[in-house]
């Protein structure tokens, strides 16, 4: 999937290169380390790229426009999980204006700090969302706030 979407990110690329402006394009996970990676590519490339990043929460926003030093207005809270109807204002608003859609989100599974007692081995969760919740709904939330706007 992700070849196919980096194929369709150059090849939109490519037919958009005799237009003046750069690219428009959102990249949702910018805080996260694909997102991130995707966002500071296109950041490098402003005569192709006008890349508006997608950060989970405040601090993921802050960090990214620190670590790039992007302007504010390019990168936009917005959490995949949170609320149907509050996630579709926002992503209608920060995906105005875009040709493109990058989807570099998904469920991570970090430690919990607990200890499995029988192995010793430390037990692991979805401290930031659930896979079904992330990877599933706010993915299609994602495509379906893209058409939207």
């Amino acid at each position: 999937m992700r070849r196919w979407l980096c194929c369709a990110i150059v090849a939109s690329s490519l037919s958009h290169s005799a237009m003046a402006e750069p690219m428009r394009v959102v990249v949702t996970g910018a805080g996260g380390q694909t997102g991130g990676h995707v966002f500071r590519k296109m950041l490098a490339r402003p005569d192709r790229f006008s890349p508006i990043g997608i950060a989970r929460n405040e601090a993921s926003r802050e960090a990214l426009i620190e670590s790039t030093g992007c302007k504010e207005d390019q990168v936009a809270v917005i959490d995949v999980a949170s609320v149907p109807g509050l996630y579709m204002e926002k992503a209608i608003a920060a995906f105005a204006g875009a040709v493109a859609l990058v989807i570099c989100t998904s469920a991570k599974v970090k430690p919990t700090g607990a200890t499995d007692p029988e192995t010793g081995r430390p037990k692991m969760g979805f401290p930031d969302g659930q896979p079904y919740h992330v990877d599933w709904l706010g993915q299609r939330r994602q495509i379906d706030g893209a058409k939207a706007s």
